[in-house]
């Protein structure tokens, strides 16, 4: 119970970006960095076309993408 009340102060004196008091929800970033991938959810990607989503995104980065 104190962790959540810590990460709860921690959210209202701004530390985390992406945290609109929805745990486990996706946000976008207001500091989107080098690389920057739209948040994602199952109403936008099925579970099933997330990879292929993810790997389009980063291909469109400029990422090359090479199998292992």
């Amino acid at each position: 119970m104190l962790r959540r009340i810590m990460f709860s102060i921690n959210e209202l004196s701004g530390w985390a970006d992406l945290s609109r008091g929805n745990y486990g929800f996706p946000y976008e970033a207001t500091n989107k960095g080098d690389l920057y991938i739209d948040e994602i959810n199952i109403g936008k990607v099925s579970d099933g076309e997330a990879i292929a989503w993810l790997v389009d995104k980063l291909e469109s980065l400029g990422v090359e993408m090479r199998e292992s």
